[in-house]
């Protein structure tokens, strides 16, 4: 949570969404999977962190619970 009347809050990182769906495409991309997550890419983003779905989503390649 940002606190503007805070200016020295702590940065945790970074992080993207990742769907079954794109579980499914990033499987088959190990080198794009390391670009997205290696902590030592020179030209990747580097994320450190990742949220995931509990459910299906609007993305999902089939219904699951």
């Amino acid at each position: 949570m940002l606190h503007p009347d805070q200016p020295q809050q702590p940065w945790y990182g970074v992080g993207a969404a990742l769907t079954d769906a794109s579980v499914e495409l990033l499987a088959d991309r190990p080198g794009l999977l390391k670009a997205l997550y290696d902590p030592t890419s020179a030209k990747g983003a580097r994320l450190n962190m990742l949220r995931l779905p509990l459910t299906a989503t609007d993305f999902s390649p089939r219904m699951w619970t």
